[in-house]
Parts: structure tokens; sequence; C-alpha cells
């Protein structure tokens, strides 16, 4: 059972493309009553460090104005906020390593942004933050929001994802928002594995003293969760990291892959 949702980290570097993950984490921590931390890491590479002191003093003084600039306005939500700017040679493992020390519960932050992109859609460092992180990490776009339309969790009843299905539930439950449960059977020969993992998530519900609504689609999954957030109108979409194990940083899973790349919700991954 994950323990309550108490801390998050905020990676951001300020571009456009964080707006969403900004957006998005403000709301959490307010709802939840979560401290907040707002991170920017510098990029520098210490071998260069004698003739690239001014860049990093530059980026430092860009990362400042981030970081206090969401400080204001998580002050103004009356949401208990630190900011931080730390130098590293590797975005991503900077990102997780002040996660780990200030024990967060939960990282956001942008699908793009932070350091250019990667070949695929989803920024490199937010590639490379999904297998290392200490714990789940939610992936915004730049225009996601949470609107009240709810929570879609994906199930196939293996433990990552019922993981992330009781994830989900907290979440849900400190925020008064709807639960929807997916389970898809890629043929009929499946269907009735596909209804034993929906029993297991009604089973977590139930712990939680929540209602949702349970659907089971045959199919290709990752077409069907776009397709049934975008008809429920879903904010956030919850996974598990099924598939991810062992992953390059920059090679997904292909159906978390397929859904982080052609959805403009938020993607919440929970981790074995």
């Amino acid at each position: 059972m994950f323990s309550k949702i108490c801390s998050m980290l905020l990676a951001t570097d300020g571009s456009e493309a964080c707006f969403g993950a900004e957006r998005i984490a403000l709301k959490i921590a307010e709802r939840c009553g979560a401290k907040l931390f707002v991170l920017n890491v510098v990029y520098y590479n210490p071998e260069h460090m004698s003739i690239a002191i001014e860049e990093v003093e530059t980026q430092k003084s860009r990362a400042r104005e981030v970081v206090e600039r969401v400080k204001r306005e998580a002050i103004e939500r009356d949401i208990d906020v630190e900011t931080k700017i730390i130098l590293s040679d590797s975005i991503e493992e900077g990102i997780a390593k002040t996660a780990e020390e200030v024990q967060a519960n939960l990282i956001v932050m942008g699908r793009r942004g932070i350091r250019g992109l990667a070949k695929l859609l989803i920024g490199s460092a937010t590639i490379g933050v999904v297998p290392i992180a200490p714990c789940p990490v939610l992936i915004v776009p730049r225009n996601a929001d949470l609107r009240g339309k709810g929570f879609l969790g994906a199930t196939d009843g293996s433990e990552v994802s019922l993981k992330a299905v009781d994830f989900m539930c907290e979440l849900a439950q400190r925020m008064d928002l709807p639960l929807y449960v997916l389970a898809v059977a890629k043929d009929l020969t499946l269907k009735e594995k596909a209804e034993e993992a929906l029993e297991k998530a009604r089973e977590i519900l139930k712990r939680y003293n929540l209602n949702g609504e349970f659907l089971l689609y045959v199919g290709e999954p990752s077409r069907l969760i776009l397709e049934v957030a975008k008809q429920r109108d879903i904010d956030l979409i919850v996974m598990g990291n099924r598939g991810l194990k062992g992953i390059s940083k920059m090679i997904f899973g292909s159906v978390s892959e397929k859904v982080l790349n052609n959805t403009d919700r938020g993607v919440l991954i929970v981790k074995n």
C-alpha cells in the first residue's frame, strides 16, 4: 500500500511544454495538502566547467526566475512550497536523486521540455526519469489539466497494474474525483483473464470505500485506452510500468509508449 501523498516534486524548466505539469502539480498539492518541491536542474559538464562558467551562471539566474514564479503561485494557494536548483551532468539523475532526497511520493514533469526533444514525442529527460525514479511519475502534456472528470486506470491483473489502481484510488479519494477502471483482452480467449483483473481492481476500490465504473473491451490495448480516455473525457490515465522494465533511455514499452505519445491527457506511471 502506498504512503499518503504528502511530498511532491515538480521538475520544470519554465518552458511552455512544462506549463501543464506546473498547473496539475499545483492542483494536486493544493487538494491533497502535500508539500511541493519545485526543481530546476541546470545542466553542466564538469569537464568543461572552466569555459562554461558564464553560461552556467546565466542558466542559474533563469532557473531562479522559473522556480520563484511557481513558488509565488503555490503561496497564493496556501501550498507548503520549497524551491531547489541543482547542477548536474544528468538531468534525469538529478530529478530522481532529488525526489529520493525529499522523499517525494510523486514526481510531476512535462512530456516535452527539460532539455529538448528525443526522437519520439516524449522528452529525453522524461524517458530517462521513469526507470530510475523512486516513486510514481506523472507525465503531463502542455495543455492538460484536471477538470474534475476523473481518472482512468488500466489494469491487466498484474501486480504493478494493481499498484497503479491502488495509487489512483488514494489520489482520487483525496481529490474527490470519479474513477474508471479498464481491462482490455487482446482477443476473446483472454476475456476471462480481463474479467479477473477487473475483479481484483474492484476489491481495491472497496478497501477505499470508492465506487467506480468498470469497463472491459476486446482489442488492441493502447488504442482502446486512448479511445476510452477521449470518450469519457478523462483527466488522467493511470498505468503500471509493465513493459518498461529494462528499457533504455530512449525506448518505452509498446503500450505505454503509444499512450504517452498519442494522448493529450496526463499519464501517471506507477512502478514495480
